[in-house]
């Protein structure tokens, strides 16, 4: 498990978006009306989701497809989240630059990780092929 390139990219992803939701974290408006309580927790799903993923390593389209599905719902969040916050960002700047920066370079090992995945699978199925 460990030995795949797909594996140390998701585990990256992971880390890294701990450390953005934990270390540089956007405050959202508190508003009991709203659903930001369940919002504010969405980047945990996404790293127990990640955290799935990488036990689903036999499960190569599985685990593509889970892998494509954090990736646009954490693009759908960050953007809800940033424009949610943008009215503030003169005053959070330095703090919204450096989320989005490690959120981005998430989003790139997520990426690099199901390019990787698919490779796997082409040569899984090519290997069946001479068999």
């Amino acid at each position: 498990m460990l030995q795949r390139i797909q594996t140390l990219y998701t585990l990256a992803y992971i880390i890294i978006t701990i450390l953005a939701i934990v270390r540089f974290p956007i405050p959202l408006d508190d508003n009991p009306e709203r659903i930001y309580g369940v919002l504010s927790n969405m980047p945990y799903l996404f790293v127990l989701l990640a955290s799935v993923s990488l036990m689903l390593f036999s499960k190569r389209s599985f685990q593509l497809v889970l892998n494509r599905l954090i990736l646009v719902t954490s693009i759908g969040y960050e953007v809800f989240e940033l424009v949610d916050v943008f009215e503030q960002f003169d005053s959070l700047k330095q703090l919204i630059l450096i989320h989005y920066s490690l959120v981005l370079l998430s989003w790139i090992f997520l990426l690099l990780a199901n390019r990787y995945i698919k490779k796997d699978e082409a040569l899984i199925r090519s290997v069946d092929r001479l068999r």
